[in-house]
């Protein structure tokens, strides 16, 4: 077909940083239990503004730490 165009579909970075309720939608993990975490130095965080951004980085190295295998 001349003139067809071949569309590609890009997949974005995932954030680096993650808010509260992202946190709570993807891994399941409440509000307080992250805050919790971040108070106790589990998590990394910065504040911008008046809101908390979790370092998605952190989050998943907390949740590998905690992950219990069974068989």
């Amino acid at each position: 077909m001349k003139g067809a165009r071949v569309q590609t579909t890009v997949q974005p970075e995932p954030a680096p940083f993650l808010r509260y309720a992202d946190v709570e939608r993807l891994y399941g993990l409440s509000r307080t239990t992250a805050w919790r975490a971040i108070r106790d130095g589990h998590l990394e965080a910065v504040r911008v503004g008046r809101s908390v951004r979790i370092s998605r980085e952190s989050l998943e190295r907390f949740m590998r730490e905690r992950t219990i295998l069974t068989r």
